[in-house]
């Protein structure tokens, strides 16, 4: 599938991207539209690249984001708003964040990648949201997933 192609080379296209020295790495980002994209083949051109390469992007330290008019669900603190929603298809790049735990916590090869990357801060941060998010044999399963994730 050429989306997904395009979307695999953008990766080390992405790292080789040279910001500012004074640039937070968050602010790097690139978003790759792409509006040929017949609504009709958002699931299968936007959808379902986003979740194929999701881990590969996740293990690299980075995110990858699909948007579309037709993406479904609200915002992590305003449910009536609509952040996925986009006038183009786009499939968007940059670096992981501490605040993506709320996204990666539910993989512990997303958990591994994450504490990679943030260390004891990010451990903090995902216990913290497992605690808050969970309960009773939930949460204790998710903790010990979590401990079983940290690095050596």
């Amino acid at each position: 599938m050429e989306i997904e192609r395009t979307i695999r080379g953008a990766k080390g296209a992405f790292h080789d991207l040279v910001v500012p020295a004074n640039a937070p790495p968050i602010l790097k980002a690139f978003l790759i539209a792409f509006p040929d994209v017949p609504e009709e083949r958002y699931a299968t051109c936007i959808d379902d690249v986003q979740k194929e390469l999701k881990m590969d992007y996740v293990q690299s330290g980075m995110m990858l984001g699909g948007f579309h008019p037709k993406q479904e669900g609200g915002g992590l603190h305003n449910t009536s708003f609509s952040p996925f929603k986009t006038a183009l298809p786009i499939l968007a790049i940059r670096h992981m964040h501490k605040a993506d735990a709320v996204f990666l916590h539910g993989d512990p090869i997303h958990i591994k990648a994450y504490l990679n990357e943030f260390g004891e801060d990010g451990y903090k941060r995902m216990k913290k949201l497992i605690e808050t998010k969970y309960a009773g044999a939930d949460c204790s399963q998710r903790l010990t997933e979590l401990e079983n994730c940290k690095p050596l």
